[in-house]
């Protein structure tokens, strides 16, 4: 089981994007409410429906808007796409549906002029656990599972066309790969790199920091310089074999010797990393044809 929980799983959206399907939750909550009149909003006249649903409305918007703006900007570490799993979507779906039903229980008081009461929060938290922990654990691993196939499906076929041509890469290699060595600076005082282009592997930013991994006696080894991911694709900029693939990863394209997949997207292997690289779902395509002219 816990295998299943720590499946990667689709990086988490969030930010400005995330304000529109807050505001589609609200607005869905609200045309529910006042059509279809549930809980007795049907005793209710026009105008004082409207409200009511509106308020319900409003309290699902201001949720959904906490959950997908507000705390994965103050919590930017546990809502790392990288990291995101199957665990933590299916943690993370289950406590907003409980803040909902605690929003909209809260509304409910208010607007009945209900006492508080700790009860009602308890037994509206505990249902919506009960009613939605199923159906939202069943879509996320279902989701996981499809997703998980089509990457695998589409990474293999790539690279089976892709091995159908290593003597063009090889020769594509020498001709069109720099023979003179390459200079990595960074902004503190003797940071310096000196590497051959076919010794550099990948850079992955660490906030204002970028680690670089390169070749070194037939080993791969890293480096962390006080440098910015963008600075280095700037200095980098020109050459062909230097891709921006993910927006905290750098890679050398033509390093790559493997491409898989799995539910996040493509995954870069490069010789003797443990870690691989990661690809934007944004640059399927775009790797794809990146990868064939390296070597075609």
């Amino acid at each position: 089981m816990l295998s299943i929980l720590n499946r990667p799983f689709p990086p988490f959206v969030s930010g400005k994007r995330s304000i529109r399907p807050a505001l589609i939750t609200g607005l869905v909550v609200f045309a529910i409410l006042f059509l279809f009149q549930p809980f007795g909003l049907d005793a209710y006249d026009a105008p004082k429906r409207a409200f009511t649903a509106g308020m319900y409305g409003i309290a699902s918007f201001l949720v959904v808007l906490l959950f997908l703006v507000i705390l994965p900007a103050l919590f930017p570490g546990f809502f790392d796409g990288l990291h995101w799993t199957v665990g933590k979507e299916i943690l993370f779906f289950c406590i907003l549906l409980s803040f909902l039903s605690v929003a909209n229980a809260w509304v409910n008081m208010w607007l009945q002029s209900i006492p508080f009461s700790f009860y009602m929060f308890k037994l509206m938290f505990g249902y919506t656990l009960l009613i939605g922990l199923v159906p939202v654990t069943f879509a996320i691993l279902v989701k996981q599972q499809v997703l998980l196939r089509k990457y695998q499906a589409e990474a293999g076929a790539i690279e089976a066309g892709l091995k159908h041509q290593p003597v063009i890469r090889a020769k594509k290699e020498e001709n069109e790969m720099p023979r003179s060595a390459i200079l990595i600076t960074g902004d503190n005082q003797g940071e310096n790199l000196e590497l051959f282009p076919e010794n550099w592997l990948a850079a992955e930013a660490n906030d204002n920091y970028t680690r670089i991994y390169f070749l070194k006696a037939g080993k791969a080894e890293s480096v962390l310089f006080r440098c910015t991911l963008k600075k280095l694709e700037q200095a980098l900029a020109g050459n062909d074999w230097c891709f921006r693939c993910h927006k905290s990863f750098l890679v050398n394209l033509s390093r790559v010797e493997h491409i898989s997949g799995n539910a996040q997207g493509y995954r870069l292997h490069l010789p003797f990393m443990d870690e691989t690289i990661p690809v934007s779902r944004g640059m399927n395509i775009t790797i794809r044809e990146k990868l064939t002219n390296q070597r075609g």
